[in-house]
């Protein structure tokens, strides 16, 4: 069963393209990380499901077109239009190294499912989501089954141990009391 905690969020299905199950999907990252993707996974009623392109076509540097495995027509594709999609993790990662070659350029929901602590190395809670609906962007932690938004600003990170899984930060006094 995959996980939310496996994925990042990397673009979305717009609208299909022809009859034959095509579809335009939009990207957040280059394109020349998306394509190598073997599988690309949405959420369908609330389970996160893989789909296997069959061929992908360049429309703009940010669309592709996109033929799915046993999606042949229009009205199948239809079912996936704005639905979110997402990779694996670490076949996105792997990916995105041979591209890219800065920590400085991962997207901030490759953190989620890391450990966010502070200066003295003290665990503050896990990363569960990140809000992106703000020109501010935030982490959101559960600390003892409340939520709490961290500024996810290169201002407050002090370092970022993917092997370990941890993201530390130098935090304002009180953020975490409001």
């Amino acid at each position: 069963m995959i996980r939310r905690e496996e994925l990042i969020e990397i673009g979305v299905y717009n609208k299909p393209h022809g009859i034959n199950g095509e579809i335009s999907a939009s990207f957040d990252y280059d394109i020349d990380t998306i394509i190598p993707l073997e599988c690309l996974i949405s959420e369908i009623n609330g389970i996160y499901v893989p789909f296997f392109p069959e061929s992908r076509r360049t429309k703009t540097d940010s669309t592709l077109l996109i033929k799915i495995e046993g999606i042949d027509n229009d009205t199948s594709a239809k079912t996936l239009v704005n639905h979110k999609i997402y990779a694996h993790k670490n076949e996105f990662k792997s990916i995105q190294e041979e591209v890219m070659s800065s920590e400085d350029e991962l997207p901030l929901d490759y953190f989620i499912g890391f450990s966010l602590l502070n200066e003295e190395n003290e665990i503050l809670g896990t990363i569960t989501n990140v809000d992106c609906s703000t020109e501010n962007f935030l982490f959101i932690i559960t600390q003892n089954d409340k939520d709490i938004f961290i500024p996810a600003t290169d201002d407050f990170i002090i370092d970022i141990d993917i092997n370990s899984k941890t993201l530390t930060m130098s935090l304002p006094e009180g953020l975490l009391d409001i």
